[in-house]
C-alpha cells in the first residue's frame, strides 16, 4: 500500500497542474484564481477515493470509517498545505508587489478550500467504502457456499448437488 505521503504528494500535484494550466489558458495578468477550471475539483475524488478503497481493502474488518476518515485527513492536509504555499508562490510571482496581508488571506483562503474540499470526499468516501465492506462480509458466508466445487452424488444415482457440511 502507498504511504499517505505518496497519495497526498499526488493529490497536491494533480491540484497545482490544474490551477497552472487553468491559470494559464485564461491567460488574464490581473486575476488569479484557485481552481479557474472546475475539474481542479475532481481531483479530491481521483485520488482519496482510490486511497481509501485501497485501504478498505488491506484493512479488512479493522477498515471502519473513523480508520478510514484518519487515513483521508492524512492525505487531505498535507495537500492542502502544499497547494496553498503553491498558491502564494504563484500569486508572487504573478503580481511581483503583495502585501503580507494579501498573502495570508490567500494562504487561509486556499488552504480553507482545499481542506473542505478534501474533508467532504473524504467523509463521503469512507462511510460509503465502510458500508459497502459491511455488506460485503455479509455476504461472504453465502459465497462461500455458492462458490464450493459441485460433486457426484451417489445417494442420488450420480446428479451434482452440493456437499453438505
Amino acid at each position: 500500500m502507498l504511504p499517505n505521503r505518496t497519495w497526498a504528494l499526488m493529490l497536491a500535484a494533480i491540484l497545482i497542474a490544474f490551477c497552472l494550466l487553468g491559470n494559464a489558458v485564461s491567460a488574464d495578468p490581473h486575476r488569479v484564481s484557485v481552481f479557474p477550471i472546475i475539474l481542479g475539483i475532481f481531483a479530491f475524488p481521483l485520488v482519496i477515493v482510490p486511497a481509501l478503497n485501497r485501504a478498505s481493502r488491506k484493512g479488512g474488518s479493522t477498515a471502519t470509517v473513523p480508520v478510514l476518515r484518519r487515513i483521508g485527513w492524512a492525505i487531505t492536509w498535507p495537500a492542502a498545505l502544499l497547494f496553498a504555499a503553491f498558491f502564494e508562490v504563484l500569486t508572487v510571482f504573478t503580481f511581483q508587489q503583495s502585501s503580507p496581508e494579501f498573502l495570508v488571506a490567500g494562504f487561509v483562503g486556499t488552504f480553507v478550500v482545499a481542506a473542505t474540499l478534501g474533508l467532504l470526499t473524504t467523509q463521503l468516501s469512507a462511510a460509503y467504502l465502510a458500508r459497502q465492506r459491511s455488506r460485503e462480509r455479509k455476504m461472504a458466508p453465502h459465497r462461500r457456499e455458492m462458490n464450493e466445487p459441485l460433486q457426484q452424488s451417489v445417494i442420488f444415482g450420480g446428479g451434482d448437488v452440493r456437499r453438505i457440511p
